[in-house]
């Protein structure tokens, strides 16, 4: 892959992020959709339990979220890595 090919390459990662970033800070589940995967899973362990969510599950939970929200939204891609494409 070329200098040219990473550059293309993280410029539509970071294209991605952004809709993803928005999506979350305007709780805006039409722009999630746009970059999570209809098979998608939400999984975390905040509070000491996994919680795991399919997209139909999670996205109704955003959707109760405030649109708006206070203060400025401020979101850094800190490291960016490629793999091979999953088939």
């Amino acid at each position: 892959m070329t200098a040219a090919d990473h550059a293309t390459a993280y410029a539509e990662v970071a294209d991605a992020l952004t809709d993803y970033f928005d999506g979350l800070y305007f709780s805006d589940t039409k722009r999630l959709t746009r970059i999570f995967h209809q098979q998608a899973i939400y999984a975390c362990a905040t509070e000491g339990e996994l919680l795991r969510l399919t997209m139909d599950e999670y996205f109704p939970i955003v959707d109760k979220r405030p649109r708006r929200r206070p203060g400025r939204r401020c979101a850094l891609i800190a490291s960016c890595r490629s793999s091979s494409p999953v088939r």
